[in-house]
């Protein structure tokens, strides 16, 4: 008599196939645009009248409004989920994330910022991957995160060498907001909730949050002295781009593909905001940063597992079945 043979692989290493995971890579593709506006964005809004309280509650107010039937018919589910999850997905990329952003970028150029969240959450990703899920790392993965190590050394020693105690500042603190981001994503592979549901609940959450640390006099806001214009761009980026399009599109690729292969992407990310910057914001790439952009670039398609054909979705191909 044959039997039936059944998969031990966690779902936390299960994917989608066909048109989802083409699907997926296409998400993470489309997220990694909006990533990149966001940290034009972020930039031009803490060198404006704007405050960091300012940008948060574009970010998510819009969203947990429109966003709030969702999270009330998933309301069971998202109660049901281990609360270490839940607080890993608030802390990750609610208020904490968002603060440590925009204090960072404050003291360094967009450029950084791109290169150092996105850049690192892998590498942050993988030592969690290792302590937590027990994962073995391969020769190709030390590599990558070998890279990334010594691209994101080259950003920080370069700043420190050349005195610009700003620029350092600026770029440990946006560190911090990459293991924020890294953590956001382990828990939100993990916790495999539906992404609108869940985006509508971290905006519900932070607004709240927000919302008790303006009346408490904690924050302060800069809405009634910001020109029109810059508010408007700020709404159509930080709410609709990042708060709604984004939040959709990156769980969903997390979803159907994973936290590495989106993060493999996400690595155009610092190229990005590091070109875009030059005309937009009048920034210029110094040696240290094209130095670190080009290492971490290559090192997280080396650390993501997987041939950069495999980005590509007309290239890929099916995971064997057990």
């Amino acid at each position: 008599m044959s039997q039936i043979a059944v998969s031990t692989e966690p779902a936390y290493f299960k994917f989608a196939s066909g048109l989802e995971f083409k699907l997926g890579i296409a998400a993470a593709i489309f997220t990694t645009l909006i990533w990149s506006g966001f940290f034009i964005a972020m930039r031009a809004g803490v060198t404006s009248p704007l405050t960091a309280f300012d940008l948060a509650i574009l970010r998510f107010g819009l969203a947990a409004v429109l966003l709030l039937p969702f999270t009330i018919r998933a309301w069971s589910t998202i109660i049901a989920t281990p609360k270490m999850l839940l607080l890993g997905i608030l802390a990750g990329a609610g208020v904490p994330f968002f603060f440590l952003c925009s204090i960072g970028i404050t003291y360094a150029p967009a450029s950084h910022a791109g290169l150092l969240v996105t850049g690192t959450s892998p590498l942050f990703i993988a030592i969690a991957a290792v302590v937590v899920f027990k994962e073995k790392l391969n020769k190709q993965k030390v590599i990558g995160l070998a890279s990334i190590g010594l691209g994101v050394a080259a950003l920080l020693s370069l700043a420190f060498w050349d005195g610009n105690s700003e620029y350092l500042k600026g770029d440990l603190i946006i560190l911090l907001a990459a293991a924020c981001w890294a953590i956001f994503s382990i828990c939100l592979r993990v916790a495999c909730l539906p992404p609108l549901a869940i985006a509508g609940f971290l905006s519900l959450v932070s607004t709240l949050i927000l919302a008790t640390l303006y009346i408490a006099g904690a924050v302060e806001s800069g809405f009634t002295v910001a020109p029109a214009k810059h508010i408007a761009m700020q709404m159509a980026i930080q709410s609709v781009c990042v708060g709604l399009l984004a939040a959709f599109s990156y769980g969903y690729a997390i979803n159907k593909v994973g936290a590495e292969r989106s993060s493999a992407i996400g690595s155009l990310t610092p190229v990005l905001v590091g070109l875009m910057a030059i005309p937009l914001l009048g920034e210029t790439l110094t040696v240290s940063a094209t130095l670190g952009m080009v290492l971490v670039f290559l090192g997280v398609l080396l650390s993501s597992g997987i041939k950069v054909a495999t980005i590509l979705p007309f290239n890929w191909r099916r995971r064997e079945q057990a």
